[in-house]
C-alpha cells in the first residue's frame, strides 16, 4: 500500500479498512507540484484490486491494496518468458501459444505500465500488436506471431529499455501432423521404402493439425504388434505378407486404434500381398496404392464413417440401401466445386458394388472414375482430389487443400483410360477398431466389417 501527499507534508495514514477488514498502514511518498487530478489519472490507468482516494485536512491520500503496482513506482529489473517458448508451428500460420513476458522489480513484484516491444528477428514471420504495456501482473502478451513462409527456425524478441531482451523460438513446418511408417513383417526394398516415405510425407502436408499424443502400452493383436511408446500423431505398421496369392486381393489398410474423443486414428496397418508387390512396383501403381491404403488408415471408407454419421443409405446388409452416399458438408461442397453440381444422385456417391471392403468404402467409380479413392488404380492417373481431402476434414482433421491434385468430376460415361489398371476391391482392413483413451486404455470396440 502507498500513500501520496504533497511535497513538504509528512505523516502516516493509520490503519484503513476495506471490505470490513484492516488493510494495514502505508508509506508516505512526497509528490512535488501536487495536482490531485494527476494522481487520479495515474491510478485509473493501473491495475489494482482495491483503491482509496481520500481528502483529509487538505491532503490527498491514495491507497492501493493488491498484487499490482497501482502507481507505477516499481522499477523493472528483470524480464522473463511467461508463455510461448520453443513451439512447433506451420508455415504462414500463427503459433498455438501466443508469446508473453513477465516484467518484475525487486522482490519479484510485478512491474505494471512498462512498454514492451516485440519484433521478429529471423524466419521472415510477422508480429501483430508489437507494442504492449504490462498489465497488473506485469505481463505483456504480443498480439500474435505468424511464422514465416519457409520451413525452419523462427525467432521473436521482446525488448524493454535497460533490461536483457527475451528471445522466443519456434520451428515452422509444412504440417504439424506426423505419420511414422514402420515395417512390422516382411521386407521392403529401398525403393519401396521410399514410396512409403513419400506417401506419408504427402498426407502429412495435406493434413496440418496436430493431434493429442497417446501413451500406449499394449500387447500384440491381430492388427498391430506390441506397442510401448507415446504416439504423435499416427503410427502405421506395414506388413508384406501373403493374402491370397497373385492378382487376388492386392492390399488392405485401416485404423487399429482410434482416440476416444475425436475418433481419429492413432495406430493403423497396411498389408500388401507379397505375391503382388513386385508387379505393382514395376507397373507403376504401387505408390498410388500406398496413398490409397493410407487414406483408409486415416479413416476414409472405414467404420469411422458410420460412427460419425457420415454414411447414408449404406448398400451392404442389413441396410441394403440403393444409393450409398457420404453426407459430410465439406466433401459435398468440394464435390460441387469440382464439377459435380449437375450430378442428379445423392452426394457424394459411394461405391455400391464389390462386396465387403469395397461397397460403402470408396467413391463410386462410375461417377468419379480415376479419383484416387475409387476401387481402381491406374498407373499415372490417380488424382488425390479436394473431395477426398475434404472428407477427411469432415472426420475432424485440419487440412491444407493447396496440395491436392487437379480434378474434375466426369459424371458422364466412363472414359477410355490408358495405363495399367489394378482393382482394390475388399481392401479395408477387417479387424475391429479399438477406441482408446489418452493412456491407451480400451474404451470400447467399433464393430468391423
Amino acid at each position: 500500500m502507498a500513500i501520496a501527499v504533497p511535497e513538504g507534508s509528512l505523516g502516516m495514514l493509520g490503519g484503513w479498512r476495506m471490505g470490513g477488514r484492516s488493510a494495514g498502514r502505508g508509506r508516505v511518498m512526497p509528490i512535488p507540484h501536487f495536482d490531485s487530478r494527476m494522481i487520479e489519472r495515474r491510478i485509473t490507468n493501473r491495475a489494482t484490486r482495491h483503491l482509496v482516494i481520500a481528502l483529509v485536512g487538505g491532503l490527498v491520500a491514495v491507497a492501493g491494496c493488491g498484487a499490482g503496482d497501482p502507481q507505477g513506482l516499481i522499477t523493472p529489473t528483470t524480464m522473463n518468458v511467461a508463455q510461448g517458448q520453443d513451439q512447433d508451428g506451420v508455415v504462414n500460420q500463427p503459433v498455438a501459444i501466443i508469446p508473453a513476458v513477465v516484467v518484475q522489480g525487486d522482490g519479484s513484484r510485478p512491474a505494471t505500465g512498462v512498454t514492451v516491444i516485440f519484433r521478429v528477428t529471423s524466419g521472415g514471420g510477422v508480429v501483430l500488436g508489437d507494442t504492449v504495456v504490462t498489465n497488473g501482473r506485469g505481463v505483456a502478451q504480443v498480439g500474435n506471431w505468424i511464422l514465416g513462409s519457409s520451413e525452419g527456425p523462427n525467432t521473436l524478441v521482446a525488448e524493454v529499455g535497460g533490461l536483457d531482451p527475451v528471445t522466443f523460438s519456434a520451428t515452422a513446418s509444412l504440417s504439424l501432423f506426423r505419420i511414422e511408417v514402420r515395417v512390422a513383417a516382411g521386407n521392403l526394398t529401398a525403393s519401396q521404402r521410399n514410396l512409403f516415405t513419400r506417401a506419408a510425407s504427402r498426407w502429412g502436408t495435406l493434413i496440418t493439425g496436430d493431434l493429442p499424443d497417446v501413451v500406449l502400452n499394449r500387447s500384440s493383436s491381430g492388427c498391430h504388434p506390441a506397442i510401448n511408446e507415446t504416439v504423435d500423431d499416427l503410427l502405421i505398421f506395414v506388413e508384406i505378407l501373403p493374402i491370397d496369392g497373385d492378382r487376388g486381393s492386392l492390399a488392405f489398410g485401416g485404423p487399429c486404434l482410434v482416440r476416444d474423443v475425436s475418433h481419429l486414428p492413432v495406430v493403423g496397418r497396411i498389408r500388401i500381398d507379397e505375391a503382388d508387390l513386385g508387379r505393382l512396383e514395376s507397373n507403376g501403381t504401387l505408390e498410388a496404392i500406398i496413398l490409397h491404403e493410407m487414406a483408409h488408415v486415416l479413416g476414409l471408407g472405414t467404420d469411422l464413417w458410420p460412427l460419425a454419421g457420415l454414411l447414408r443409405d449404406a448398400s451392404l446388409a442389413p441396410a441394403n440401401g440403393l444409393d450409398p452416399h457420404f453426407i459430410g458438408s465439406l466433401a459435398v461442397a468440394a464435390f460441387d466445386s469440382a464439377g459435380g453440381t449437375d450430378y442428379a444422385g445423392a452426394k457424394v456417391p459411394v461405391a455400391d458394388v464389390g462386396g465387403t471392403g469395397s461397397q460403402d468404402s470408396h467413391w463410386r467409380e462410375s461417377v468419379m472414375q480415376t479419383e484416387l479413392m475409387t476401387p481402381v488404380v491406374i498407373s499415372g492417373l490417380n488424382p488425390l482430389s479436394v473431395v477426398t481431402l475434404a472428407s477427411l476434414a469432415d472426420l475432424g482433421y485440419a487440412i491444407d487443400p493447396d496440395g491436392v491434385d487437379s480434378y474434375t468430376v466426369p459424371i458422364a460415361a466412363l472414359r477410355t483410360m490408358e495405363g495399367v489398371a489394378e482393382r482394390l476391391e475388399g481392401d479395408v482392413q477387417p479387424d475391429p477398431i479399438i477406441v482408446v483413451d489418452r493412456y491407451g486404455r480400451r474404451v470400447r470396440t467399433v464393430a468391423g466389417p
